[in-house]
């Protein structure tokens, strides 16, 4: 986003105006329900805001496999005034970790969340 300053003047000064500056917003991405636990298949909800108010955002799942992480699961997901909602199943047991990416785009620079984490069980 690009910011002029303009000074209108006045009887003794001239009017003014600046140059163009280009200033990079990052978009923050709040995550309201963040679970911490979940079972095999069953959805997971995760809930939230973003502001600037981007479209899109990008859910991004990853699975521990032994001392790595591994990308399991990765969607587009539709924010509406600001808010978005999503949900994902867990196809397996173990641990996991989510988080949302805001890509960037002219007016704004790329903005993700923390790697929130996910333990899943096996059902009882």
């Amino acid at each position: 986003m690009y910011v002029r300053v303009r000074y209108p003047g006045r009887a003794p000064l001239r009017r003014a105006t600046s140059t163009r500056l280009l200033l990079h917003l990052r978009p923050v991405i709040l995550v309201t329900e963040r679970p911490r636990s979940a079972v095999r298949g069953e959805p997971v909800t995760i809930a939230g805001s973003v502001g600037p108010r981007k479209p899109v955002l990008r859910l991004v799942v990853q699975q521990q496999r032994g001392t790595r992480w591994r990308k399991v699961y990765s969607r587009s997901v539709r924010a509406r005034r600001g808010l978005f909602e999503t949900s994902f199943t867990p196809a397996s047991s173990g641990r996991y970790r989510y988080y949302l990416v805001a890509p960037a785009d002219l007016d704004t620079d790329r903005g993700a969340t923390e790697r929130y984490p996910l333990r899943v069980t096996n059902p009882a």
